[in-house]
């Protein structure tokens, strides 16, 4: 795409995510190998581990109309005893594993650090002399690989824009700002989903529970209930983005 589109400043584009592997790193690489880009809407496709990367038999398909042996995404050498186990509130349609689920949360999750991560990912890849690398917006999608998989996307993700900051004299600084923040509509987010708890608490221990809640009278009922419109919901605090695969020894 650089040599064909050499004075491109402006882009949109889909990319899969991989845990903030290796081969996710290289995609942002390729885009930062773009040296005129000044621009970037990145969309996050959010699959389940082994959908595109699954033995050929297993997948007979498109990725809106899965067909598995026993409608089961086949697990992976890495899951252990409670990964491997099929997911509780998986649709008939396809079956993931716990494991997946968890994958799909990680992949879901974006925040602040991420997003900044990433736009200085895309930019450490520019040449010495091009352009800056001005501005990122950064979504995550689902919507391609079944109703699992887009509600665990939806229920978990946000959208961020990451700019250089046009008052501060160093290049390197970043402003970072939440776009639609994710809002409780209809109550559907005020307590974390009970379909996902038991994952939901693997990656984020520091969410759970000390001691089963107090019983409300309804004065505190009703202030909470206002407080719920206001603020954000108490799991949702927990949630952070996963580090880049670049980032872990720092």
């Amino acid at each position: 795409m650089g040599e064909q589109c050499p004075l491109l400043e402006d882009l949109a584009i889909t990319i899969n995510r991989t845990q903030g592997g290796f081969e996710e790193l290289e995609s942002y690489a390729a885009l930062g190998s773009l040296q005129n880009l000044k621009y970037l809407d990145l969309v996050y496709e959010v699959t389940p581990t082994g959908l595109l990367h699954g033995p050929r038999e297993a997948i007979t398909s498109s990725a809106r109309n899965f067909s598995f042996k026993n409608n089961e995404l086949p697990g992976i050498s890495s899951f252990d005893e409670f990964e491997n186990q099929i997911f509780k509130a998986a649709s008939r349609h396809v079956r993931l594993r716990n494991g997946h689920v968890q994958r799909l949360i990680v992949d879901s999750v974006i925040d602040e650090k991420l997003a900044c991560a990433v736009f200085k990912a895309i930019s450490d890849a520019k040449l010495p002399g091009s352009p800056l690398f001005k501005d990122l917006t950064v979504t995550a999608c689902g919507a391609s690989c079944g109703y699992d998989t887009e509600r665990i996307v939806d229920t978990f993700t946000s959208s961020w824009r990451v700019m250089r900051d046009p008052h501060s004299h160093s290049r390197e600084n970043l402003i970072a700002e939440e776009i639609q923040p994710h809002r409780d509509l209809g109550g559907r987010y005020c307590h974390l989903p009970p379909w996902v708890e038991p994952i939901f608490y693997r990656l984020f221990p520091a969410g759970k529970p000390k001691a089963p809640p107090r019983k409300e009278s309804k004065k505190l009922a009703t202030k909470r209930e206002e407080e719920k419109s206001q603020t954000v919901p108490m799991w949702r605090r927990y949630l952070h983005g996963f580090r880049l695969a670049s980032d872990t020894d720092h």
